[in-house]
């Protein structure tokens, strides 16, 4: 397993304000959010390392978000944002690491049982999946580079994320 190599004491924080009831705008800021690498503190409040990049991106999302940059000068307090940024980054790579294998399993029992053949097989929602777990892995791509971590774990998923489209394109999906 990697381990944290520099301690984060800048940071961005985004939250937003968004009702249940307009739930489209808020599926569009969450998912802007993910893409750029920021990760999930509470239900509304987002955060992730303070860069120029990141600042630019999140300053760009819309709706009614606020962003604040904040700097903890207390060694302890960003050792411990920085680890909790860091784990948060290692559960994703393990939910695509399932999901992909999920996936994975499904595809080698759809061939034995000819289930594909016997045209059984939600060809869309099969492509829906690997389209959201594509996603998820390249959002966790981009919370990984935001702290200048090299995964080990990134490289094994990349290969697996391109195996399992060639046995779903090879499918005929």
């Amino acid at each position: 397993m990697s381990r944290v190599r520099q301690i984060e004491h800048n940071w961005i924080l985004i939250v937003y304000d968004i009702p249940n009831s307009q739930s489209t705008t808020r599926k569009r800021v969450i998912r802007a959010l993910k893409k750029f690498g920021a990760v999930q503190n509470t239900e509304s409040v987002y955060y992730l390392p303070d860069t120029p990049k990141a600042l630019s991106l999140a300053q760009k999302i819309p709706g009614k978000i606020f962003v604040w940059q904040s700097h903890l000068p207390s060694e302890e307090q960003a050792a411990q944002l920085t680890r909790d940024y860091y784990q948060k980054i290692l559960e994703a790579i393990e939910k695509v690491q399932r999901l992909i294998n999920e996936q994975l399993s499904d595809v080698y029992r759809d061939r034995k049982g000819n289930l594909l053949a016997a045209g059984l097989v939600d060809k869309k929602a099969r492509k829906q999946r690997l389209q959201y777990i594509s996603e998820l892995f390249e959002n966790v791509k981009k919370a990984a580079a935001n702290i200048g971590q090299n995964f080990s774990e990134l490289k094994g998923l990349e290969k697996l994320v391109e195996r399992l489209r060639k046995k779903i394109e090879n499918d005929g999906i």
